[in-house]
């Protein structure tokens, strides 16, 4: 064996010996075990001596708001306790207390689970002049992730039936986003979640709303097609900002048209698929009754009373011809720009007149006025369906555009973008806002206005208005709200 195996074995024998001895040590000097003598009373804790009745609360304030919030939090905020309860006294509970509101007051807010307010608060009614503005996005941006939108399809949850109205299946008017309302609108009162859906009946107008907690996939309504769908911006009005009232509201802009003069063998009044060009077709033939070609012509009747009508007697036979190709053709063969432009020429190759008959004021002897058109020709004196067409055409676009913009040619959208664009600026439907001196207690839900991008889906020809009680509109509670009218400046005498 080594010298260093050797003087390792001696270390290990010496590091063995010194612990037992310590042992022995250690358990020689243990006490021996006696009967454990009666244990003293316990000394009194803080606050021992006072009652835990109702009746004599402790000092520390306990307010029941901060009750909630300490009970609110996570149960690792406990473990952050440094001592037990016991030993707690009340200037360390009052500040863990104070900590825990701070950190309550930090944390971002929840969305309420229910749209209660406090009622009594006349600060916040008196708020309740806040406009919020629904203009629509031309040009689209991202309909997609837009949860506000004017007409179109409801986002319905698949559980819910389509919403009825005196067992009348609702018109669909618009669905707004809570979450994107300003915190003071109406007072605060109403739901900051889920959404807002406006409904009217489609013969009296009667309004439904419906707070819905949740959207759904996009849903057509039962009976008819919906209206354009419009994505809105929801934008807070600036203080004494017009609410599309009369001196905003836009003019008829197919009669400010009108007064320039048009053709609607423009390229960019031209149908754009086979639903817009067979609702042109339906159109004209409804029109074609005026040209009154079976007239009884007077005796003695002048040259030019007789060719205008053999004139608009030939006009009609050719456009039954156009209508009868036009249906023929739809459903058989892709539509086309070509095809469209083709017809819009043949209609305006077409001529038709219109008399107008009159007594000379000198001579007090009968005489006719003739105006011979194109077609396709609008004239103040004589719009036999031009300026129909015009009108229906703006629907058409709207539905083609709304649906995807390159369906429209660069003339069209050259023409009805920067209108739709002026409509919407000037004659945004809004909520909120109001009189509250003519209506005390009345919250503004909705106000639609009659005249501006969707011309119709108010109804009845006038502004519709939709409002609600604070106090009911306060708990949530929108199953009585009431539909109103104003009628526009343009309307008023």
């Amino acid at each position: 064996m080594s010298d260093l195996q050797s003087a390792a074995l001696t270390l290990d024998g010496v590091t063995l010996v010194f612990l037992l001895i310590l042992f022995l040590v250690l358990r020689a000097r243990r006490p021996q075990t006696e009967p454990a003598p009666r244990a003293p009373a316990p000394r009194e804790r803080p606050f021992a001596k006072r009652s835990r009745t109702r009746d004599a609360e402790p000092a520390i304030a306990m307010a029941p708001s901060r009750l909630a919030r300490i009970k609110s939090t996570h149960a690792a905020e406990a473990d952050d306790e440094s001592a037990p309860p016991d030993r707690f006294d009340a200037a360390v509970l009052e500040a863990q207390i104070a900590a825990v509101e701070q950190r309550a007051a930090d944390a971002p807010a929840a969305p309420p689970e229910t749209p209660i307010a406090d009622t009594s608060d006349e600060a916040a009614l008196a708020a309740a002049g806040v406009v919020v503005r629904l203009v629509p996005q031309v040009p689209l941006r991202d309909a997609i992730s837009t949860n506000s939108r004017i007409g179109g399809r409801l986002r319905l949850p698949a559980s819910l039936d389509w919403p009825r109205i005196d067992g009348v299946d609702a018109v669909f008017v618009a669905q707004i986003a809570c979450d994107a309302l300003p915190a003071a609108l109406w007072g605060g009162l109403g739901p900051r979640h889920g959404s807002l859906a406006f409904f009217r009946h489609p013969a009296t107008n009667a309004p439904l709303v419906l707070h819905l907690a949740e959207d759904g996939p996009p849903r057509d309504p039962p009976h008819g097609e919906p209206f354009p769908e419009w994505p809105v911006d929801v934008i807070e009005a600036a203080p004494g900002e017009s609410e599309s009232e009369a001196a905003d509201a836009p003019e008829d802009w197919v009669a400010a048209l009108g007064a320039e003069g048009y053709d609607i063998a423009d390229p960019a009044f031209h149908p754009f698929d086979w639903q817009s060009m067979l609702a042109m077709a339906d159109l004209l033939e409804a029109r074609l009754d005026r040209l009154a070609t079976d007239a009884i012509l007077p005796v003695g009747a002048s040259e030019e009373l007789t060719d205008a009508v053999r004139t608009n007697r030939d006009a009609r036979a050719r456009a039954e011809e156009i209508i009868a190709i036009i249906r023929d053709t739809a459903g058989r063969q892709d539509f086309s720009a070509a095809d469209a432009g083709a017809v819009m020429a043949a209609l305006h190759a077409i001529r038709w007149t219109h008399v107008t008959h009159a007594t000379d004021p000198e001579t007090g002897e009968a005489r006719a006025d003739i105006l011979t058109l194109p077609l396709t020709r609008h004239n103040a004196r004589a719009d036999l369906w031009v300026g129909a067409y015009l009108r229906q055409a703006f629907e058409q676009a709207q539905r083609g555009w709304c649906r995807d913009p390159g369906l429209m040619s660069a003339p069209a959208r050259a023409f009805f973008e920067p209108l739709w664009r002026d409509l919407a600026e000037r004659a945004a439907p809004t909520m909120g806002g109001g009189d509250p001196g003519r209506e005390p207690g009345m919250l503004r839900l909705l106000t639609l206005p009659a005249d501006g991008l969707l011309p119709g889906l108010a109804g009845g020809g006038a502004d519709l208005v939709l409002t609600v009680a604070g106090a009911e509109f306060a708990v949530g509670d929108v199953s009585r709200v009431r539909a109103g009218r104003r009628v526009p400046e343009t309307m008023r005498d």
